[in-house]
């Protein structure tokens, strides 16, 4: 019934760098404008400015768990026109000599990435290329989770260890094409109810597999398919009011017309 989310949204993996102990710094190390890295090597400073906010999705159980995230992750790249451009040794050396120091600290550590086939130049970017330019609001989940756990993220980050979904901010103006309002980025809030609803609990139960344990898998191939059918504007603005879990599992089902 309705849309396939693969439809509404972009679903992406999560960045990869390979080596994420060497990147992750934990947020509540800031000093006079740096962040502080302990390893065996020392004691190093990184600048604020070459991090982003970063969320390891499994960490969290629930919003208030991922609200009070702080971690950040050194980000070597620049993003322009939808590209992620690596920032270039020399330039580095000169904007954030302290970072650079550190990477050079790790160096040997990063070179091992791959089983060192393919060295990266320069040697501090990351493993993949994969999830770079998406640091947009978006909307989180683990790879596998006992029941649906779908996470809202406002700022501009990234984020391991799950899937993101994506809202288009370009969207279709084709007067032929109606846009769907759960496209929208306005309507994330929303979006986040239906997918934390007994809805997609049923949807996964019946079509996803489940590990050792009994975890069901929430990979981007078994989400994907989930649809939210078309809603009139009383239903959205009567979603939007609900607060209670089990008052939108109720509206839920009735829309989607599951008999229980």
């Amino acid at each position: 019934i309705g849309t396939p989310i693969k439809e509404l949204f972009d679903i992406s993996a999560s960045i990869a760098t390979l080596k994420d102990e060497v990147y992750i710094l934990s947020g509540e190390t800031l000093n006079n404008g740096f962040f502080t890295k302990k390893t065996d090597k020392g004691t190093f400073y990184i600048e604020k400015e070459i991090t982003k906010l970063v969320y390891k999705i499994s960490n969290f159980k629930n919003q208030n768990e991922i609200n009070k995230n702080s971690d950040v992750i050194i980000t070597p790249y620049k993003i322009k026109d939808k590209k992620a451009i690596p920032i270039q040794e020399n330039e580095f050396k000169i904007k954030y000599p302290k970072c650079y120091e550190y990477l050079v600290s790790e160096k040997e550590v990063l070179s091992k990435r791959d089983k060192g086939k393919k060295p990266k130049i320069p040697f501090y970017l990351w493993g993949r290329t994969q999830g770079i330019t998406k640091v947009g609001k978006k909307i989180l989940n683990p790879t596998f989770s006992e029941k649906p756990r779908f996470l809202t993220v406002l700022q501009d980050s990234y984020f391991t260890n799950g899937y993101g979904i994506h809202f288009n901010k370009e969207e279709n103006n084709n007067l032929l094409n109606e846009i769907n309002p759960f496209s929208q980025e306005k309507n994330i809030f929303l979006v986040q109810k239906i997918l934390n609803s007994f809805i997609m609990d049923y949807y996964i139960t019946k079509t996803s597999i489940l590990i050792q344990g009994g975890f069901p898998c929430y990979q981007k191939n078994f989400i994907e398919n989930f649809t939210i059918p078309k809603f009139s504007n009383q239903e959205l603005k009567k979603l939007e009011k609900l607060s209670d879990k089990k008052d939108i599992d109720d509206l839920l089902i009735k829309k989607y017309n599951i008999n229980l």
